[in-house]
């Protein structure tokens, strides 16, 4: 059995970006990318890590705009769609394929970032701070922290333990939720109903953390909270907020 974050346990591949594709559109990678160009005021040709890269959105994007960049991610398919817009954007971009407790750096990175919730995977606490550990290592002293994580404040407030949707291909996706206030861990099923009746179920077990507990464990590996944010927008990180964007600095 692989941890529902394993590649080999279906969540993190191409149905994955079939079900995320509506809200995921260029314009809104364009607009996340302008905001961590303005936060984190690197100069071009500085090494950036993108964490948990995913298929390369901003990767892609912040190497078009100078800059030497290394994404990382633990699915071969992600990073295969990754080097593939690369090409067709005729960049070049490092890909590692690896987990996120373990950064091996040639070179301190300038930045690292972690976006669209790339955290929280793993099982413990214990093992999540690993991941922070790794960061503060493989950056320059003085070297910045961007971490993007779904606003847990927002997400209590409108909680809801089922919902659907339906894809452009014609499959409904049935989520089932129950969150775990004890551990913190927001667990789902995801149900995909194809045309023909045919069902698919994969599993997700995200631990969601407050600010406050974000804060301490950042602080605890040495990445001082600089500015918060609830949204690429620049907005304030409030009960409203869908995001919560901490910028760190390495002290």
């Amino acid at each position: 059995m692989h941890p529902w974050y394993h590649e080999g346990a279906g969540f993190f591949g191409a149905a994955y970006l079939e079900e995320y594709s509506a809200v995921l559109p260029p314009e809104r990678t364009l607009a996340e990318v302008d905001f961590v160009e303005q936060v984190l005021d690197l100069p071009r040709g500085a090494r950036i890590l993108d964490l948990a890269c995913g298929h390369g959105r901003h990767a892609v994007e912040l190497a078009g705009r100078g800059y030497e960049v290394t994404g990382q991610d633990l699915s071969s398919y992600f990073l295969g769609e990754g080097q593939r817009k690369a090409l067709d954007r005729g960049v070049s971009v490092r890909w590692v394929e690896r987990d996120m407790r373990t950064i091996d750096a040639d070179e301190p990175y300038d930045a690292v970032i972690s976006m669209f919730t790339g955290f929280g995977y793993f099982e413990s606490d214990e093992e999540n701070v690993r991941v922070l550990s790794a960061v503060a290592g493989a950056l320059v002293p003085g070297g910045r922290f961007l971490l993007d994580v779904v606003n847990r404040e927002r997400i209590m407030r409108v909680y809801r333990e089922k919902d659907w949707t339906r894809l452009d291909n014609g499959v409904t996706v049935l989520t089932e939720r129950h969150f775990d206030f004890a551990g913190g861990r927001n667990q789902e099923t995801r149900t995909w109903i194809f045309p023909n009746g045919r069902e698919r179920s994969l599993r997700v077990d995200l631990r969601l953390y407050t600010t406050r507990e974000l804060r301490t464990m950042l602080s605890t590996v040495g990445l001082e909270v600089d500015e918060t944010f609830g949204g690429f927008d620049g907005g304030p990180l409030d009960l409203d907020a869908p995001e919560c964007i901490l910028v760190c600095t390495r002290v």
